[in-house]
This record gives C-alpha cells, sequence and structure tokens, in this order.
C-alpha cells in the first residue's frame, strides 16, 4: 500500500500514473479501480475481494477520501475504522494507492484512521516546489517531452 500526497498536483498525478504504467507493462489486463471523496463500503470490499472468472490483477485508486478527514459524526468513525480494516486485509492482494492532495500544514488535520495507515504503507510525498526547484523541474520537464 503506498499513500502519495503533497500539494503539487502535477507531481501526485505523475506519479501515479508512473505505478499504473508500470504495473500495465507487466500485466495486459490490469484493471484499474479508483473512487473519488467518497467511497461505498459495500462495493469497495466487492472489488477488493471478489474473484472474477479472469482472475485480472487489480489497482485501487483512492482520491482524497472524505474518511480521512475531520469526523463528526459517529457513522463516519465506523465507517473509517471499516475502510482501514478492509485495506489491511487487502494490501497483501492489490495495489492500493491512496492520493492526498494536501495544503500547507493541512495533514495535522487528518485523523487518526489515516495515521493509523501511515504505519502499514509506503509514502511518496511531494512538497511545493521551492522557486529554485521550479526551473530545474521546467527544463527537465521540457527535455523529457521534446525527446520523446
Amino acid at each position: 500500500m503506498k499513500i502519495i500526497k503533497g500539494e503539487e498536483l502535477y507531481l501526485i498525478e505523475s506519479e501515479v500514473n508512473k505505478i499504473v504504467e508500470l504495473a500495465k507493462k507487466n500485466d495486459a489486463n490490469l484493471e484499474i479501480i479508483t473512487f473519488n471523496e467518497t467511497v461505498d463500503l459495500e462495493e469497495l470490499s466487492n472489488q477488493l475481494f471478489s474473484n472474477d472468472f479472469f482472475n485480472n490483477n487489480k489497482i485501487f485508486v483512492l482520491k482524497n477520501l472524505l474518511l480521512f478527514k475531520k469526523l463528526t459524526k459517529e457513522v463516519d468513525k465506523q465507517d473509517a475504522i471499516e475502510l482501514i480494516d478492509l485495506l489491511k486485509k487487502a494490501k497483501e492482494m492489490h495495489e492500493i494507492l491512496i492520493v492526498l492532495e494536501l495544503q500547507k500544514n493541512e495533514e495535522s488535520s487528518l485523523n487518526q484512521y489515516y495515521k493509523e495507515l501511515l504505519k502499514d504503507s509506503e509514502i511518496i510525498n511531494f512538497d511545493k516546489l521551492k522557486e529554485k526547484e521550479i526551473y530545474s523541474f521546467l527544463l527537465n520537464y521540457i527535455s523529457k517531452k521534446v525527446l520523446k
């Protein structure tokens, strides 16, 4: 399980695409399943643990899930606990990418359920580029595009 987080949306999306493309090279039948902000836990569970006829490998991309924000209702807390449980059980079977676009200092406002996932995940962090880094990033980006 990987947590890809930070302020630089382009870099975050590039990393997700890189992981997906690499996996697709190894498995042409790879299935990408994406959840944005909200997740139906029953649907997620079915997707995680169903064995289809062709037994396709899957990558799950969970983007900016609201269940990692401050929770006020008891129902949301139960859903967050269930989500963590599902992800921990499934991490050996599937590639799971948790994507969080965070503004500066926003990570401290995420709840303990998110922090629980940090213990079992590879963290990939993309902080905001500093001014002097932008120039070299753009040169590198342009050179890659020109060489293609």
